[in-house]
């Protein structure tokens, strides 16, 4: 696909605050990566396979944030403290910036609310 051909879907948009480095965005898709709630390197590397592909917004699959509303055992959770270690600086460093690397920008699909 030729940017030419498509200017606008090539262009960067401002979604809030985020700047978005194109308009080609990943709808939430489940993969049952995660471990019991947990993310796990074979879901950060499906993400970044997407943002290396050049799709500039990934909605992630379901993250449960109510233990009542767990969908999938293969779905992230973050609804108690237990979850918090995957949340945490080196986690997040690593997945931020291997996301990063192809500018992708990620939000999370919150499930339970």
């Amino acid at each position: 696909m030729e940017s030419s051909a498509y200017p606008m879907l090539f262009s960067p948009i401002k979604v809030g605050t985020t700047e978005v480095k194109n308009r080609v965005f990943m709808p939430p898709v489940s993969t049952n990566l995660a471990d019991h709630g947990y993310v796990t390197d074979d879901l950060v590397d499906h993400y970044r396979a997407r943002a290396k592909g050049g799709v500039g917004l990934i909605i992630t699959e379901v993250v449960t944030v109510e233990p009542t509303y767990t969908y999938l055992p293969g779905d992230m959770c973050c609804y108690d403290d237990t979850f918090i270690p995957w949340l945490g600086k080196a986690r997040r460093r690593r997945a931020r910036v291997r996301l990063q690397d192809h500018a992708a920008a990620l939000s999370p699909r919150l499930h339970g609310l």
